[in-house]
């Protein structure tokens, strides 16, 4: 799937988690607004603060600095278990938030605890549509509340959760049950045990109002679950859910049983929610191991070009798709139809790079026992052509994605020689940017240039991609900016190649080693992800076509 939670700020009807450029004030003030006392503890490095309302306990932890819009994660029940989740959401600037329902099994009375905490959130000035997590019977009360607000929530996290109480607690299926909680719960019900077998007001029956409001769902169920059956549950949820048209992500895990809960890396789960607050979409080019084509905004193929592999490749303002293999250079017609070839040379192993110029020449690099950049005209002449300098024999380590720039310089990436340089058209180096800094980590970080970029201010953005990290370089080489794996949740930089700096500022990453999760993801300048494609290609290379329908605009800049 391709997701994005959108960038564009939300103002807040109060500052505890206003914008950054404010002064925000303790959450304990506005609480005290609200006639509520509060005292405050520590969750995994973030504040607590706990308070009752009418008489309820509840907790909100508050992130270090708030995303736009103060999203939040709505946890129902066992506070504090398993809080990979929790702490994640938190570290990309999600409010977690909880309100005790315990014993109540998501009955009425526990919808009417909700809907008490939610007229706080919301005098607070958190998002009007929270994400909900439910593990075990925390499901009932997240779904039931959900089924009752279904345009007050942004998605749901069912983890191993209950959908029917008559299999737990009541043990009317094949599960276990619990004789004890089954009391409690048909007392909070008002029902006997004779009449909970005609009982219709249950998660699974109420989930015709969730699809129709397009509530989004993640459930992770483990199949070996003899406490509540994944049969008479989460499977349940899965097969009527999507035969309502319902959007809803599986994750199974065979051979566990109720326990665990979450994941040991919650990047799945973090991706997903960070969809959920807006819907906003990216239709992109992906070149890949296994794909090279058009994904549109919803995550679905809609152009092929009929052979994966390719190193790089654009979508150009006429609609055609420029693309880079290993051997051959192509531009086709949406049609399939190639208005444009050409062969690497004899002496050379492999193409690295494919560009279009302005002038209708094209960019190619070839590399090799003679590792050249050459321009191409269009019936086939080479008009540029001069020798690189990648300080290594290792042809496919040669070089990546060359650029030229409004200079008529190029702008080379160099992976073994930790270095990005800038060559004239007669070939001479006038200027480099050096990789293997010590604030980088040095050689032994393995920092290779795959991607460099020019920016409009000088500055110069470069993937990193054995080195795991994405550095923006000012003229004099020095680190202006850097994102790695410390500053994202689930470690989602694996091998980054191929990178876009968006209009608005963001850039978008190829996770080419990435096999499973997030394979591209979009970060914001304050290192937060905001859009992510976890989908089932890898990605060499990309370029981000469209947002909710709307062509990214000028020169793709990557």
């Amino acid at each position: 799937m391709v997701v994005l939670l959108a960038t564009t700020a939300i103002t807040a009807r109060v500052s505890f988690a206003d914008d950054v450029s404010s002064t925000p004030r303790p959450l304990t003030t506005e609480l005290q607004s609200q006639g509520i006392e509060s005292t405050t503890g520590e969750f995994h490095g973030f504040t607590q603060y706990n308070f009752k309302l009418d008489g309820v306990d509840c907790k909100i932890v508050s992130p270090k600095q708030a995303a736009s819009g103060n999203p939040w994660v709505w946890r129902a029940r066992f506070w504090g278990h398993e809080p990979q989740f929790d702490r994640a959401m938190l570290e990309q600037g999600w409010h977690v938030c909880y309100c005790d329902v315990g014993g109540l099994f998501g009955a009425d009375p526990a919808i009417e605890r909700w809907d008490a905490f939610y007229s706080l959130s919301q005098k607070l000035g958190l998002h009007a549509k929270p994400f909900l997590e439910g593990m075990s019977r925390g499901g009932l009360i997240i779904m039931r509340w959900a089924s009752v607000h279904p345009d007050q929530v942004a998605g749901i996290y069912a983890d191993n959760a209950v959908m029917d109480i008559r299999s737990w607690p009541g043990g009317k299926g094949t599960g276990i049950g619990s004789p004890r909680a089954w009391t409690e719960c048909l007392a909070a019900y008002e029902m006997t045990d004779e009449q909970s077998a005609s009982y219709k007001a249950g998660p699974l029956d109420r989930l015709k109002r969730l699809a129709d409001a397009g509530v989004p769902i993640f459930v992770l169920i483990n199949e070996a679950d003899d406490v509540v059956p994944p049969a008479e549950n989460g499977d349940r949820l899965v097969a009527e859910y999507k035969k309502l048209g319902g959007k809803i992500e599986v994750m199974r895990r065979p051979g566990l049983g109720h326990h665990p809960h979450s994941l040991k890396d919650p990047a799945p789960i973090v991706a997903f929610a960070l969809t959920t607050v807006n819907d906003v979409r990216h239709s992109l080019l992906i070149a890949g191991p296994s794909f090279t084509g058009i994904l549109d905004e919803q995550g679905q193929e809609v152009w092929n070009a009929g052979k994966a592999a390719a190193r790089d490749g654009f979508v150009l303002p006429n609609g055609n798709v420029l693309i880079a293999w290993k051997d051959v250079v192509k531009e086709m017609t949406r049609d399939h139809e190639v208005v444009f070839q050409y062969r690497k040379s004899k002496e050379n192993a492999e193409i690295g790079t494919v560009e279009r110029l302005e002038n209708g020449n094209t960019l190619i690099t070839e590399l090799g026992k003679k590792p050249r950049l050459i321009e191409v005209a269009r019936d086939g002449t080479v008009v540029v052509d001069f020798p690189l300098q990648p300080e290594t024999n290792n042809t496919h380590m040669q070089t990546r994605m060359a650029r030229k720039l409004p200079s008529g310089n190029y702008l080379v990436p160099h992976l073994l020689a930790f270095k990005v340089e800038e060559y004239t058209a007669a070939g001479k180096v006038v200027h480099e940017i050096k990789t293997d800094l010590q604030s980088l980590g040095g050689r032994e970080a393995e920092n290779w240039p795959f991607t460099a970029i020019r920016l409009e201010n000088g500055n110069t953005v470069v993937t990193l991609t054995h080195g795991n990290k994405v550095v923006e370089f000012d003229p004099k080489g020095e680190v202006v900016w850097e994102v790695n794996n410390d500053d994202l949740p689930g470690s989602p930089l694996v091998d980054p190649c191929g990178a876009q700096r968006l209009p608005n500022g963001n850039t978008v990453i190829a996770s080419y080693g990435a096999r499973q999760g997030i394979k591209v993801l979009e970060v914001n300048p304050a290192k937060q992800i905001v859009w992510s494609y976890s989908g089932k290609h890898r990605a060499h290379e990309i370029q981000v076509l469209t947002t909710n329908g709307q062509p990214i605009t000028g020169p793709p800049m990557k």
